[in-house]
């Protein structure tokens, strides 16, 4: 039991706990201090009890009776918020006061996981992976369009340069915009230019601003749910269509396999349809996509994602330069 997920739940019980006894605490200090909030609940407690027995026995004064039970229960519940109110206490001084009131620190609703359980095991997952120290580096702000050139490259429009400073302006108004934008983002082109390194600039925004993300490359990712499909379990697997923003790096070298082309083909299709966003990576071109992928993966890339082309000379073998 030493999963990220069971070391969270273990500390969501221990808040409800803590939260538990300090709701008796505020209980008992306010009974001794003011012996008439004692009463009501105890009225409130016994009134419930007689009405129900009443109604039980007597079916036909059923609404009747729950009428004036109504009526008795609201009278002790304002004499009661009246009481605190004198006492500068707030209304819900004697509830429970839990970090989530929607799950109510038990990181579920309705057997789903809450947002808050969420948002803690991707942290957690965070903290455990190679991102964490990746991501120190990789950002917006160490983003260095200087070693793109501003020369013509091939039959393309733009320079290098140029066209990595409009990719490099449309992640960031995408992450501005999240989660508000239309479409997910599919980068191309051939390795070392700057894929990966963007990818990570935009995971970092959004974790900064507190959404839920996954990076992961296609194959590790593969590995995971097919591990997950045999029963190993992974609180990750769990969270790939749960969380806000998903990154599948290096698609495409993954091993071409019926079950691969399934779980990608699952995976696209999911989020497009719970409408959260994706961007995925791959150093194939538009032409090789097509020729590996079936129609129904390539028409939800290209119908529902902003494509991006990635072209130029390789940037690590300026970066080995520089150093």
């Amino acid at each position: 039991m030493n999963s990220p997920l069971a070391k969270i739940l273990t500390q969501y019980e221990k808040k409800r706990d803590k939260a538990f006894k300090e709701f008796l605490s505020r209980k008992e200090n306010i009974y001794k201090k003011l012996p008439r909030i004692r009463e009501i609940d105890e009225e409130i407690s016994s009134i419930g009890l007689e009405k129900i027995n009443e109604a039980f026995h007597l079916p036909e004064k059923c609404d009747d009776i729950l009428d004036e039970l109504k009526t008795v229960l609201m009278r002790l519940k304002q004499e009661k918020e009246a009481i605190l109110k004198s006492q500068g206490l707030p209304l819900d001084y004697l509830r429970i006061h839990y970090e989530c009131e929607d799950c109510q620190d038990t990181g579920y609703i309705n057997g789903s996981m809450c947002h808050c359980l969420k948002q803690n095991l991707i942290g957690a997952l965070y903290d455990l992976s190679h991102l964490k120290n990746i991501l120190k580096y990789e950002n917006f702000e160490n983003f260095d369009l200087s070693l793109y050139s501003d020369l013509p490259f091939g039959d393309y429009p733009r320079s290098p340069r140029k066209n990595m400073e409009n990719i490099y302006l449309e992640c960031i108004k995408f992450s501005n915009n999240f989660p508000d934008v239309n479409e997910s983002l599919f980068f191309y082109g051939n390795s070392g230019l700057g894929k990966t390194f963007l990818s990570h600039c935009i995971a970092k925004d959004l974790i900064d601003k507190g959404h839920t993300v996954i990076y992961q490359t296609v194959p590790n990712l593969i590995e995971i749910l097919r591990k997950t499909a045999l029963g190993e379990a992974n609180e990750e697997a769990e969270l790939i269509n749960e969380c806000d923003f998903l990154i599948l790096d290096d698609l495409g070298t993954e091993s071409a396999t019926a079950y691969s082309e399934q779980v990608i083909f699952n995976i696209i299709n999911t989020r497009l349809l719970s409408g959260k966003k994706m961007l995925i990576s791959t150093n194939f071109n538009l032409e090789e996509l097509m020729n590996t992928y079936p129609e129904r993966i390539c028409s939800r890339i290209f119908g529902n994602f902003r494509i991006y082309a990635f072209y130029g000379d390789d940037i690590r073998l300026k970066k080995v330069k520089v150093i």
